[in-house]
């Protein structure tokens, strides 16, 4: 069985989107917008490029359960699903010097990343709804990007920049060990 072309399935949803809106429009009842605009954001989110040029590794599918933890190599990379259960253990993998890049988006995010206590963590969110937790620090609510970073970021040798865009999502990150996480300071801006 041949795969269907990622453009290909974007029309596809788009004109189907099109196609309901359309035939939906002189009812104005917002229960029959809302499944022809989610087809069509749908559609348009498929077709929209996915790549950051300083990435190593592209992740992209529309509903994705993505599970790391033991030794593996941390790289730049850019995670991309309308679905995503992302979740990250950094705390045995390679870590390099300097700063790392995350980027995550997607429809809806469920996102948890677990960091050693020596890793700088900095998280850039832009979200509907949704919540971000970064070592015991709690932010979020309606259409509130939010801005947080461990007070120790720009001094530490290994730095994770998390970027994430969801329309919904929930976001933990935490160090390896739960009980060392009170000693991680959190600078928040909104």
């Amino acid at each position: 069985m041949n795969r269907i072309n990622p453009i290909s399935f974007g029309i596809i949803i788009i004109v189907m989107g099109v196609l309901l809106l359309l035939g939906n429009l002189f009812g104005w009842s917002v229960g029959k917008l809302i499944i022809p605009l989610l087809f069509i954001g749908l559609g348009v989110w498929l077709l929209l490029p996915h790549h950051h040029e300083d990435v190593q590794s592209n992740v992209t599918g529309f509903i994705q359960e993505i599970k790391r933890n033991g030794r593996w190599t941390v790289q730049n990379e850019s995670f991309h699903a309308f679905i995503s259960d992302l979740k990250l253990d950094l705390t045995e993998a390679d870590i390099p010097d300097g700063e790392t890049l995350f980027y995550i988006s997607g429809f809806i995010g469920d996102i948890t990343i677990r960091v050693p206590d020596d890793v700088g963590v900095r998280l850039s969110t832009s979200v509907f709804i949704g919540e971000a937790t970064i070592m015991g620090q709690k932010r979020g609510g309606v259409f509130s990007p939010v801005e947080l970073q461990t007070t120790d970021y720009k001094l530490a040798e290994r730095r994770l920049h998390i970027t994430a865009s969801h329309f919904i999502n929930n976001i933990k990150v935490s160090t390896g060990q739960a009980k060392r996480a009170a000693n991680h300071k959190v600078e928040a801006s909104y």
